[in-house]
């Protein structure tokens, strides 16, 4: 289990994708129908009036917490009993099933809290790492695993 308190995050990602359409790419689930529009005009929208020509500006409306934690890795394994089995030239036998990044509790609305990247295809490695921003950063791999090992 590992986790963090009290870490602030700038989600460049949200101000990059919060941001009325004004670069035509896919936008975040949040903007949808909490906008102001013309004929539902809503003082409390979260959003402006939703066009191409909006222009954002950085703030501290994006910084969010990223406290978290997290269960890391995650392994139940049994140790068959090979000496009940007749098998003599195998010493120990063990199944087990393993998970990594089996779930995480945050209230980052984010991919994921541990970030430390951007989302570039830049070959400077200064450009791809900024401490605690978001920018399109790729989340960390949910994996499952099964697995025996043997020994002779």
């Amino acid at each position: 289990i590992e986790g963090v308190q009290g870490n602030n995050i700038f989600f460049q990602t949200g101000y990059t994708s919060l941001n009325s359409f004004q670069r035509g790419q896919n936008q975040l689930a949040d903007l949808f129908g909490n906008y102001w529009t013309a004929d539902k005009p809503n003082p409390h929208a979260k959003y402006p009036k939703i066009s191409a020509g909006t222009q954002m500006a950085a703030s501290n409306r994006f910084i969010q917490d990223g406290s978290y934690l997290r269960v890391k890795t995650l392994q139940l394994g049994y140790n068959l009993p090979v000496g009940k089995m007749g098998a003599s030239f195998i010493s120990k036998a063990r199944i087990y099933v393993k998970a990594n990044n089996l779930f995480t509790l945050t209230n980052y609305i984010g991919l994921d809290p541990d970030v430390n990247t951007t989302g570039t295809d830049s070959q400077d490695v200064g450009s791809r790492l900024v401490i605690g921003t978001d920018t399109d950063g790729y989340p960390n791999a949910r994996i499952y695993a099964v697995g025996i090992q043997i020994d002779f």
